[in-house]
């Protein structure tokens, strides 16, 4: 995950290439300075202030760079993408399956900044799935443009040129599964929930009753919104 981060940061302000960050992602931890110097001209005496740019720029803390730097993806969801301080919260634990969840799908290649809570949400297209009963759910993913397309082409196993009605489907199916897997969880400590049909929406806003947990996500340069939200009774996002 280190290299995974700094290398779509360093893709993002147009340093390297595409292929160059595809490329270094899997070079071995130890050379990866090195070929960092080799590829960029970033000699390896500044690759720590490079380090100290990266962690500025994302907002990041000490404790989230060092678990970055330790590789686990769970210490990493837990400094970055846990609000609040109970992590056992229905939306701390559905936003973790899910980014652990897109993380095997996207084959490595995605990042995330610290999650922070909204009021609401404007989008360009939004795909999400409620899970609805004794608590109510949703797990959204939005973006403007074609940023979808690495979510829509990793869960698909193919490439998609545009964000097509297949590819937002494609989207769709990869929620209705997290969501799915949540349900199975859920269901096992007795709580009575239903999952619901996909939707998907374009050009709106979206309120919900309670905050929008938000976890911005960068994968190959494409910028896309994981949200997730909560409620007990009630309806639980709005659109207009």
């Amino acid at each position: 995950m280190f290299r995974t981060y700094i290398c779509e940061y360093l893709h993002k302000k147009g340093i390297i290439s595409k292929k160059e960050m595809l490329d270094m992602a899997f070079v071995e931890k130890d050379d990866f300075a090195d070929e960092i110097s080799l590829v960029t001209g970033i000699s390896v005496n500044d690759f720590n202030a490079l380090i100290l740019d990266f962690q500025r720029d994302m907002g990041i803390s000490d404790d989230a760079l060092a678990a970055i730097r330790s590789d686990n993806l769970d210490d990493i969801i837990s400094s970055i993408a846990t609000y609040g301080k109970n992590a056992d919260t229905h939306y701390n634990k559905l936003t973790k399956l899910a980014l652990k969840t897109i993380c095997v799908h996207s084959n490595g290649h995605i990042i995330f900044k610290p999650i922070n809570a909204i009021e609401s949400y404007d989008f360009e297209k939004l795909c999400t799935v409620e899970i609805l009963g004794e608590v109510n759910l949703s797990l959204c993913l939005a973006g403007n443009g074609d940023s979808l397309l690495p979510i829509a082409s990793g869960f698909a196993e193919r490439a998609f040129d545009q964000i097509n009605p297949e590819a937002l489907d494609s989207v769709c199916e990869l929620l209705n599964s997290i969501c799915g897997m949540y349900i199975s969880d859920t269901r096992q400590k007795q709580l009575d929930v239903e999952l619901m049909t996909p939707k998907i929406f374009h050009n709106k806003k979206m309120v919900s009753g309670d905050f929008i947990y938000r976890v911005p996500l960068l994968a190959e340069n494409h910028e896309i919104d994981l949200l997730v939200t909560e409620s007990y009774g009630g309806s639980i996002n709005k659109f207009s």
